[in-house]
């Protein structure tokens, strides 16, 4: 199918979205809402297994 999958993250909810392989992060964000593919500026990744390895987004 060619899919990839994003998470998004907040203190009450996790939520998993899946967008084309190839897509740009700004189309991504349109998967979300349309307004944030529009003003779009910038997005913060953290890799699973550093996450996982480091148990806080702060570390």
């Amino acid at each position: 199918m060619d899919l990839i999958s994003f998470f998004t993250v907040g203190h009450d909810e996790v939520r998993q979205w899946t967008v084309m392989a190839g897509s740009t992060a700004p189309e991504a964000a349109g998967v979300i809402h349309s307004d944030l593919q529009k003003g779009f500026i910038r997005a913060g990744i953290i890799k699973y297994d550093d996450f996982i390895a480091l148990c806080s987004e702060k570390k």
